[in-house]
């Protein structure tokens, strides 16, 4: 997740089998949109998981080709600014597409407790609280802060929980809102 803020590309973070095969066409089709490589971050509970997985009808599409367009792919100083330019507006692009995407969604229950999670660990949270409003973040990068701002105004606590580093906390913290986490 880290190397997908330095980088400034999306992350698709799946929760279970299902959610692994639909975020990879969802992670093909805003690689498409947005002109970025996108990482599928999964683990290896989650790789190793199994579940029943429906089938979608297979969808084909044409190879486009790889088309040279060296302002686009080559980094050199008087190409690089407007590159950057480009790059940053690209990413609050997709933060205003993360905040609408189905990949992320609330699950309104009881709100006096709101966990804002992704990946596993949600479902680590499903199972030891059942009644408690979930936001689940599929696309967990770049963030969707009027997502998270409408859960954050809709419950009376927040407790954030996930893997590893506490990626997703030092953000909504940074929003302003009041969290528990790590």
């Amino acid at each position: 997740r880290n190397y997908a803020r330095l980088a400034k590309i999306p992350v698709l973070e799946p929760s279970d089998s299902t959610d692994a095969r639909d975020f990879l066409v969802a992670g093909m089709d805003i690689s498409e949109k947005f002109k970025t490589p996108v990482i599928l971050r999964t683990t290896t509970r989650v790789a190793h998981s199994r579940s029943l997985v429906e089938l979608a009808e297979r969808v084909e599409h044409e190879p486009e080709g790889f088309k040279k367009n060296p302002p686009q792919f080559v980094t050199i100083p008087a190409w690089a600014r407007p590159m950057h330019v480009k790059i940053e507006q690209r990413l609050l692009d997709m933060a205003a597409a993360a905040s609408v995407s189905p990949l992320n969604r609330i699950e309104w229950g009881d709100k006096k407790l709101g966990i804002i999670t992704n990946g596993i660990a949600y479902q680590y949270v499903k199972e030891i609280f059942p009644e408690a409003s979930v936001l689940k973040l599929g696309w967990s990068y770049p963030f969707p802060d009027e997502l998270i701002r409408q859960f954050a105004a809709g419950v009376e606590k927040i407790l954030v929980v996930e893997e590893l580093e506490n990626f997703i906390e030092e953000h909504v913290k940074s929003l302003g809102i009041a969290c528990d986490g790590k």
